[in-house]
């Protein structure tokens, strides 16, 4: 699969129940335009609020006090504005991938969509500076500023030269010993789609967050029939699913946008099958995997490579004073080092 099929033109919500925002599709880049009404556990990546603070409150479940002075914070953001918020380039997935061409013109669609809507930020999610060097050069002298947003891991696996770690030794030999058949997919049948749909939602919904994107059925297949993403499997001798992994690639960058496995505390081991499957995917094809973000130690133990990932962040363009405060803020997250959000989980 080489990833320039095209997206399926469809209203948001037709794909994600909690999106609370529009998407729209300007000179083929994905637009996503917060809705005025915030619902409860929007998607983190389609609204800044449940990104910066709805997940720190999440992961503060029980420190009654942290959980007070984060909501104030919340609240004083929301003051300023910051539920009217326009990402461009935000394709409806947690990790976007794009083009040199994209990277081109997102800048140039940046500064027109900032005097379309005056009174609202402007973002560019999912930048990695060492790679993305002259998007960010391009957003700064438009006035962007830039804003930690979480640790990614990456494994480049575009040589045939590759160290692997013991720990991934393992699980390579782990999935080499399964009953499981790994197949790759375009299609599924209905039976399919409920299958992995039910997947996602047991680890991304239940286990993880209900801010995490809560997709419909209609993406899945939607996804899969315009030949956008292709659907690793892992199933029985009877065809039934036990995991699953979406693939997204663009050029030689691979993404996980969904995956999903049996959560029974997974006695069997399928997150590391699952885990070792799609790396040896990604090596037999000479990919650049970008692994996303969470379980950190578990990327780490098995050879990848932590990145600060950034929002690009433009204020209003007739407001000063969000001009101000986006810098200040700007200025102070800036000191965080990834060895420090590494330290706390990441």
């Amino acid at each position: 699969m080489d990833g320039i099929n095209q997206w399926p033109i469809v209203k948001l919500n037709c794909w994600i129940t909690n999106a609370s925002a529009e998407l729209e599709w300007i000179n083929s880049q994905a637009v996503s335009i917060t809705q005025s009404k915030r619902e409860k556990n929007a998607c983190y990546f389609l609204h800044p609020r449940s990104a910066w603070f709805d997940y720190l409150i999440h992961e503060f479940k029980g420190k009654h006090f942290s959980i007070f002075l984060i909501r104030v914070v919340s609240f004083i953001a929301y003051l300023i504005g910051l539920n009217r918020t326009v990402y461009v380039g935000n394709q409806p997935v947690s990790t976007s991938i794009w083009s040199k061409s994209d990277q081109t013109q997102i800048p140039l669609l940046c500064d027109k969509l900032s005097k379309d809507y005056p009174k609202y930020f402007i973002g560019v999610r999912n930048i990695l500076p060492y790679c993305h060097s002259d998007l960010v050069e391009n957003l700064k002298k438009i006035g962007f500023y830039a804003i930690p947003s979480r640790v990614i891991y990456e494994f480049d696996l575009t040589h045939s030269e590759h160290k692997i770690q013991s720990h991934l030794k393992r699980d390579l030999s782990y999935q080499k010993k399964s009953v499981l058949d790994t197949r790759i997919l375009q299609q599924l049948t209905t039976e399919q789609l409920n299958r992995i749909h039910y997947l996602y939602s047991e680890i991304y919904i239940k286990k993880h967050s209900p801010l995490n994107a809560q997709y419909t059925l209609t993406f899945f297949k939607d996804m899969l029939d315009s030949g956008v993403m292709s659907c690793l499997v892992l199933q029985d001798a009877n065809e039934f699913i036990h995991a699953f992994a979406l693939l997204y690639q663009q050029d030689q960058t691979l993404v996980v946008p969904a995956l999903g496995y049996e959560n029974e505390n997974d006695r069997n081991g399928l997150y590391r099958i699952l885990f070792a499957t799609i790396y040896n995917h990604t090596k037999n094809h000479r990919l650049y995997l970008n692994y996303s973000s969470g379980t950190g130690e578990f990327k780490r133990n098995r050879g990848g490579v932590a990145r600060l990932e950034y929002l690009y962040l433009k204020a209003p363009s007739k407001s000063r004073f969000r001009k101000y405060i986006l810098s200040r803020l700007s200025q102070e997250l800036g000191k965080i080092t990834l060895h420090q959000l590494i330290e706390r989980g990441a």
